[in-house]
């Protein structure tokens, strides 16, 4: 009786009656996650796939682990679950440029309020740091730029997510370089991996609220700060945006669909390797927009010359 309390507690993480903790609950590696009779729970609604495994293995309560048990653990689990395939690794120049150009913008920031309560005698040393902060933000901006000049798959990208009134030069580039699935998966996994998919929390007759998770904080910043000039700029938004207002939702609520709605429709520009979808308002194409979108394929030459046409008039 004594044994199967004990192997039991042992299955559970608790510790057993010699006084030690089952080896089992603690993880070789910091990546692997600790072995439980429970399910871990993961707040991530895009879980990396080696956890995805994980997590099949213990629902077959495979606790065993040789390399004959993974391999075909493996190939149960890629028959099973079918996962796609991993998208390409971002540039990770252009990701450390976006990364660094947001720790300046925090800094200056920072820097910038402590000037508004700082006595007199720190002002001329605050006022210095800002000077610096604000050279070094437009160096790393030209760098950000010249990068994206520098490789066509990048510059065509940046020039198709920035035909939609409200995205710019920071909102498109934090997107490509730090959400490298844009336009290779569908609307529903685009949304969860930036963090603004809706979830329900339900139980029988009690309704939570449905709320948003995880994700890619920077990622989601970039898309909030576009989403405030589209729901002013983009007619397409505005309206849906208004709409949702007149509807009695919460200005942050109706803030967020937005946001998710923007999401997608890049998604969808990325994915068709077309300008804009039907019903989008076009934004006004400048000469090097339309010379960038002509080399895009299934863009066709007669559209590119009635939008640099179109361009050139208006300008």
């Amino acid at each position: 009786m004594t044994g199967r309390r004990e192997l039991r507690g042992r299955e559970k993480g608790e510790v057993t009656t010699t006084g030690k903790r089952n080896a089992g609950t603690t993880p070789r590696h910091a990546s692997r996650p600790p072995r439980s009779g429970r399910a871990p729970q993961f707040r991530d609604p895009s879980p990396a796939p080696d956890t995805r495994f994980f997590c099949f293995a213990q629902a077959h309560r495979q606790l065993a682990k040789t390399d004959r048990l993974d391999a075909r653990g493996l190939a149960e689990f890629a028959a099973k679950m079918g996962p796609a395939p991993t998208a390409p690794p971002a540039d990770e120049e252009l990701k450390a440029l976006v990364g660094r150009r947001r720790q300046l913008v925090a800094m200056l920031t920072a820097e910038k309020n402590r000037r508004h309560q700082a006595p007199r005698p720190i002002g001329k040393s605050l006022d210095r740091t800002i000077r610096a902060l604000e050279r070094e933000l437009g160096a790393i901006k030209h760098e950000i730029e010249r990068k994206l000049a520098g490789s066509a798959q990048l510059s065509r990208q940046s020039a198709l997510l920035r035909t939609v009134p409200g995205v710019g030069p920071v909102a498109s580039a934090t997107l490509i370089a730090r959400l490298p699935e844009l336009g290779r998966l569908n609307r529903r996994e685009i949304a969860a991996m930036a963090g603004v998919a809706p979830f329900d929390h339900q139980s029988g007759v009690w309704r939570g609220r449905s709320v948003i998770f995880g994700g890619l904080a920077d990622v989601r910043a970039a898309l909030y700060m576009a989403t405030l000039a589209a729901v002013r700029y983009n007619p397409a938004l505005r309206a849906f945006y208004r709409r949702l207002r007149a509807a009695g939702k919460p200005a942050k609520v109706a803030l967020t669909a937005a946001m998710r709605k923007l999401l997608l429709t890049l998604n969808a520009i990325l994915k068709n390797r077309s300008a804009l979808e039907p019903h989008m308002p076009r934004k006004r194409l400048t000469p090097n927009t339309v010379a960038a979108l002509g080399i895009v394929e299934g863009v066709s030459g007669a559209a590119v010359a009635l939008a640099g046409a179109t361009a050139v008039t208006r300008g």
